[in-house]
């Protein structure tokens, strides 16, 4: 594998295929918990990555598609750290 460079399908083999449904709600009860905390500066950066990502899909420019992707994947993961250590704080304060 080479990160950065490309991505690649491969075959899934038997084991993890149990982990695609678990880590999927996780996923989705992550963005449903994160949606009421983004303000309209994060959803704007979000819509300004995704239409960047497309018109880099539409002129097939796939070098730009994947840097977009990959900053769009960044500032998603930095969004659930952010997310992560406010309910750490919050639970924290309740104890």
């Amino acid at each position: 594998m080479f990160p950065g460079k490309a991505t690649r399908v491969t075959t899934i083999k038997k084991g993890p295929q149990r982990l695609v449904p678990p880590l999927a709600v996780l996923q989705a009860l992550s963005a449903e918990l994160a949606i009421p905390n983004l303000d309209e500066h994060v959803f704007r950066l979000l819509e300004e990555t995704n239409q960047r990502f497309i018109e880099a899909i539409e002129s097939q420019n796939g070098f730009s598609a994947l840097k977009i992707d990959q900053s769009f994947i960044k500032l998603l993961s930095m969004l659930q750290i952010i997310l992560i250590s406010t309910q750490s704080s919050a639970v924290s304060s309740l104890m």
